[in-house]
């Protein structure tokens, strides 16, 4: 991949809303999936075969297509130049066991969202279809 083909890539991650659309799937639908299943198994889209909380911030989704994995990782980081803590985290996705995407991501600026998170920016980025899956589906909402 040349840099060009680079930079293009994140543009369209950014411009196909990919980095709010995953944040929205996970903490809306993808960490309370386990216990859906559990309890309201009826509830869940008839692509998924599997779900499995393998830790408290880690989850796993076989679907017909593919295979899931979600980690999120909540942290405080110091920012030397404000001399104070802000809480800053990541959350990667893994589909066939290979990294599509991993984000950097902080709670919003806004006070009035409570505590939302946004993407801050993109360390890693793979085309494929997990992509069309997740934008068509929302990940089976």
């Amino acid at each position: 991949m040349t840099d060009d083909d680079y930079v293009a890539s994140r543009h369209i991650v950014w411009q196909l809303n990919v980095p709010q659309t995953v944040l929205d799937v996970y903490f809306n639908y993808v960490r309370v999936l386990p216990s859906w299943k559990r309890s309201f198994p009826r509830y869940i889209h008839p692509t998924i075969r599997d779900v499995v909380e393998l830790a408290p911030n880690k989850t796993k989704i076989v679907t017909e297509t593919g295979e899931y994995l979600f980690a999120f990782e909540e942290r405080n980081t110091l920012v030397h130049a404000a001399a104070e803590f802000v809480k800053t985290g990541f959350i990667r996705i893994f589909y066939n066991n290979a990294l599509v995407l991993h984000l950097n991501i902080s709670p919003s600026d806004s006070d009035e969202l409570g505590k939302s998170w946004v993407a801050r920016g993109i360390e890693e980025f793979k085309d494929g279809e997990w992509v069309t899956e997740l934008i068509q589906y929302c990940i089976f909402n």
